[in-house]
């Protein structure tokens, strides 16, 4: 009787574990504030909240500061939208699986989904230096000419900093995420910083910080699902 039920309860455990790491993380939502500074110039400031579905993949910032306006940014468009009207649109990269919370939801931040098959890139080597591991990834063949080399750096098992080089070697963008903090069972950075090299030897630098994370939430359907374009 004794070896049953200790059996029971070792199955029990075993599979409320596995049920636990199967978990589905499927939406991000935070309000955000973005420090923005042009070199030479004056900062800018933002704040609002971010609305993120990886199912529906739209990346939805409802802007409050310094005016109330609607960016919604999906497949490889971004629509800026005030009081209800779509005021702007722009074409930009593809943006779903590319998203730094895609790769969070997925769980895919230490190799920023990379190593997927199909991404586009190869990983050509992996070294430790200090506390970090760098994983180096170069674009296949075919996409040399206009893709370049893009370093990830892991500190203590999480994604620490991703620097993206253009198809010459020169560096376009250096991102940071720090202060990882623990929401649903999900390690989240609550601070991001991204330096963007303009041309001519400009740089943009960009402070995201988030508070009030929740991840799963089940309310704000509209706002993840913003609609645009017939979408």
């Amino acid at each position: 009787m004794k070896k049953r039920l200790l059996l029971s309860l070792f199955l029990f455990i075993m599979f409320l574990s596995g049920s636990l790491s199967a978990q589905d993380y499927y939406r991000f939502t935070a309000e955000f504030v973005i420090k923005e500074k042009l070199e030479d110039e004056a900062s800018q400031l933002i704040t609002g909240n971010i609305y993120f579905d990886k199912y529906i993949k739209k990346l939805v910032y409802d802007v409050q500061f310094p005016e109330a306006s609607v960016i919604v940014m999906h497949d490889t468009l971004l629509y800026k939208i005030k009081e209800g009207i779509v005021q702007e649109i722009k074409s930009i990269p593809p943006l779903a699986e590319n998203s730094v919370f895609y790769q969070l939801l997925e769980g895919k931040t230490k190799n920023f989904g990379l190593d997927v098959p199909g991404s586009g890139y190869e990983l050509k080597q992996v070294e430790k230096i200090d506390a970090q591991v760098i994983s180096t990834f170069e674009p296949v063949e075919e996409l040399k000419s206009i893709f370049g080399t893009v370093h990830i750096s892991v500190r203590e098992g999480r994604l620490y900093g991703v620097v993206i080089k253009d198809s010459e070697g020169e560096i376009l963008n250096k991102q940071f995420f720090r202060k990882y903090i623990n929401v649903s069972g999900l390690q989240v950075p609550s601070e991001m910083i991204s330096i963007n090299f303009l041309q001519p030897d400009k740089t943009l630098k960009k402070i995201t910080t988030f508070r009030d994370i929740r991840i799963n939430e089940n309310e704000n359907d509209f706002m993840y699902n913003y609609p645009v374009g017939g979408h």
